[in-house]
C-alpha cells in the first residue's frame, strides 16, 4: 500500500513523547564542533543547524566507535573546492537523517566496519557515498544525486574496476536506495553487495559488478548480509519480522496477539518489554541501530511504537521523514500483522541459505532501468538475482539472466511485503484536536519507554479548524 504521511500537532507534541535519547542528545552546530564530540565512543550528537564545509578538508570526522550522528534533516553544504562531507574511520557508526552538497565526496567510510547511513541524500560533485576498506557497510534509503560515481566500493573515478582487486569491503549491502544522474550508478569493484529494492535509474551505466578476488571470513567470496546471517539476536532468522515494543498500552495489544499468530505460523520477533528485561532491550537496540534503523529513527513520533520491520528486505511498517510518521504498511489487527510477516518470510524465501554462503541470490526486486548505456554490467559468475527490472545487460551469464525476469517497461515491482488494503477500521475513532497555545507540560520519558503513543488512523484536513484524526491504539 502507498506509505501515509502524518503530520505533528506542535513541537511540543513531539517532544512529550521523545525518549530521552531523541530529545536531549547533544547539539554541534559547526564542523570542528561536530567532530571533537563524535570523537568519543558511543558518542550521540545531533546537529542543531545547516554546516558549511569551507577548504578541502573533510567538515566531520567520526572517531569514536559506537557514534551516532544525526543530522535532523539539515543541510551541509560545501563550498566550492570542498572535498569531504563526512568521514566515517570508527567502528559501529550510524548516520542518518542528513543532507550533503557540494563536496566532492559525499560520505566517506574508510577503513571501518559495521557502518550503518540511513535517511541521507547525497549531491556529490565526485563520489556521493565512498566505501574502502570497511566490512559491513549498510545503506539503507540513501539517496545520490549525480556526480562521477554515486556509490563507489572501490572504484576509480571513471567507476570503472581495475583487474584483481582483492575483496576489500565485504559483507556490503544496499537496500532501499535512490541512485540517479551520475556517469556510474554503483560500481562495487572490491565488494560483492547484497543489492535489495534499490532504484538505480537516468545514469550513464546503472550498475558495475566487478570479481574481486575472494578473502578469508564470511561472505568473503560472495554476497553476503551478516544483519541476516549472523544476527546478534538469537532466534531470529532470515525470515523474521522484528517487533519493536516499549511496553505501551498499545504494544501490550500486539504483544498479546503473538500466540494466535505463531500458531497461524508467523515468524516474529518481539523486542522482551517486561520489568527487568534492561539486557534484552538493549541487545535488540544495539541490533536494530546496525539492522533496521528506520526503527529506532522513528522513535519520540506519536504512532511510532508498536514498530514491525524486516532485515531481509528493509521493510518496516513506520519510519520517519523530517518531522512526519510515515506508514507504509498497515499492522492494525492480527490479519495484517501476519501479512507483514508472510511478507518478510516470502521476500526471504530462495534468497538466503545457512553459513557463509547465506545470501543465494545478491540482486533482488532492484529497479535496474533508464539508464543511458547500460543497466547491468556484471562479470560473468559476480551476482545472481531474483525479481529485478533490467533493461540492457552486459557480462552476465545466461544461468543469471533469469534474476532480470522483468523488462523495464512491465508493471513495478510489487514487493512481497505489500499486504492487501486493509478493511475499514472497527470501533471508535477518537479526534484530538490541537493543544492550547499554553505550555503543555510533561515528564520525559525514558529511552526504553515512549510515553502514552497514538496509532494514526487519518488525518482531517480543515483549512480553519485545523483539526488532527488519530485512532487510538
Amino acid at each position: 500500500m502507498p506509505p501515509h504521511r502524518v503530520g505533528l500537532w506542535f513541537a511540543a507534541s513531539l517532544a512529550a513523547a521523545a525518549p530521552a535519547a531523541w530529545a536531549q542528545a547533544p547539539q554541534c552546530s559547526t564542523c570542528e564542533a561536530c567532530t571533537a564530540a563524535l570523537a568519543a565512543p558511543n558518542a550521540q550528537v545531533e546537529l542543531s543547524g545547516d554546516l558549511a564545509l569551507h577548504g578541502a578538508g573533510p567538515c566531520v570526522v567520526i572517531r569514536g566507535e559506537g557514534a551516532r550522528l544525526n543530522g535532523r534533516g539539515h543541510v551541509l553544504l560545501a563550498q566550492p573546492g570542498g572535498g569531504v562531507g563526512v568521514r566515517v574511520e570508527a567502528a559501529d557508526v550510524n548516520v542518518r537523517s542528513l543532507r550533503v552538497t557540494g563536496a566532492d565526496v559525499g560520505v566517506a567510510v574508510v577503513g571501518a566496519r559495521d557502518v550503518t547511513l540511513y535517511a541521507l541524500t547525497v549531491e556529490a560533485r565526485a563520489v556521493g557515498v565512498s566505501v574502502e576498506r570497511s566490512a559491513s557497510a549498510r545503506l539503507d534509503r540513501v539517496r545520490t544525486v549525480g556526480g562521477r560515481v554515486g556509490v563507489s566500493f572501490g572504484a576509480r573515478d571513471d567507476g570503472a574496476c581495475d583487474a584483481g582487486l582483492p575483496m576489500r569491503s565485504p559483507g556490503a549491502v544496499v537496500l532501499r536506495s535512490t541512485i540517479e544522474g551520475a556517469r556510474t550508478g554503483l560500481a562495487a569493484c572490491d565488494a560483492r553487495p547484497v543489492l535489495t529494492a534499490n532504484t538505480v535509474t537516468h545514469n550513464e551505466v546503472g550498475v558495475v559488478l566487478g570479481a574481486p578476488a575472494a578473502v578469508a571470513g564470511p561472505g568473503g567470496d560472495a554476497p553476503y548480509d551478516a544483519c541476516v546471517c549472523a544476527p546478534t539476536l538469537e532466534a531470529l532468522r532470515p525470515s523474521t519480522s522484528a517487533v519493536f515494543s516499549s511496553g505501551c498500552g498499545s504494544c501490550q495489544v500486539h504483544e498479546g496477539w503473538m500466540p494466535s499468530l505463531r500458531r497461524r505460523g508467523g515468524d516474529l520477533f518481539v523486542r522482551e518489554s517486561a520489568p527487568g528485561t534492561d539486557e534484552a532491550q538493549t541487545r535488540f537496540d544495539r541490533y536494530a541501530w546496525r539492522c533496521l534503523p528506520a526503527v529506532m529513527d522513528s522513535l519520540g513520533i506519536p504512532g511510532c511504537v508498536p514498530n514491525y520491520a524486516c532485515a531481509a528486505s528493509g521493510a518496516v511498517s513506520k519510519r520517519r521523514e523530517g518531522a512526519e510518521l510515515v506508514l507504509d504498511t498497515s499492522v492494525q489487527s492480527e490479519d495484517e500483522v501476519l501479512a507483514f510477516a508472510q511478507g518478510c518470510a516470502n521476500a526471504a524465501l530462495g534468497r538466503y541459505g545457512r553459513g557463509a554462503r547465506c545470501v543465494l541470490q545478491g540482486l533482488a526486486d532492484n529497479n535496474l532501468c533508464g539508464n543511458r548505456t547500460v543497466d547491468l554490467r556484471a562479470s560473468d559468475g559476480a551476482a545472481r538475482g531474483a525479481r529485478n527490472r533490467c533493461g540492457r545487460v552486459e557480462g552476465w551469464s545466461e544461468g543469471d539472466r533469469e534474476g532480470c525476469s522483468l523488462r523495464c517497461e512491465d508493471a513495478p515491482i510489487a514487493l512481497p511485503l505489500a499486504p492487501p488494503a486493509p478493511p475499514a477500521p472497527d470501533g471508535p475513532v477518537t479526534t484530538v484536536t490541537p493543544p492550547p497555545a499554553t505550555p503543555v507540560s510533561a515528564a520525559p520519558a525514558s529511552p526504553s519507554s515512549d510515553g502514552p503513543l497514538y496509532l494514526v488512523g487519518g488525518l482531517v484536513a480543515a483549512a480553519l479548524a485545523g483539526a488532527w484524526a488519530f485512532r487510538r491504539r
